[in-house]
């Protein structure tokens, strides 16, 4: 990606990402229900976990990406869309 383009990107996103609204889970919530914790470690499992309220997950992570799909998860694989330049344009 040329740095132009990066900039261009994280200008975006600067704006784009003050319309989000953050939540949060203690470890405590998903560390004992979540299957995933073993395998993928605390942060996957917390994604997982949150997936419960049907948000879209946007991953580069390809552990990730396999286990969400293979749930019926909405997730997106994020190298698949920069390759497309879906973001870019």
């Amino acid at each position: 990606m040329p740095d132009r383009s990066l900039e261009e990107y994280f200008f975006r996103f600067s704006i784009v990402i003050r319309t989000f609204e953050e939540k949060y889970a203690q470890s405590n919530e998903f560390f004992v229900n979540s299957n995933p914790l073993i395998k993928f470690g605390i942060t996957d499992a917390a994604i997982e976990y949150s997936t419960k309220n049907n948000y879209l997950v946007l991953t580069n992570d390809g552990p990730l990406y396999g286990l969400l799909s293979n749930k019926n998860i909405a997730v997106l694989n994020f190298d698949d869309l920069s390759k497309s330049n879906i973001l870019i344009n």
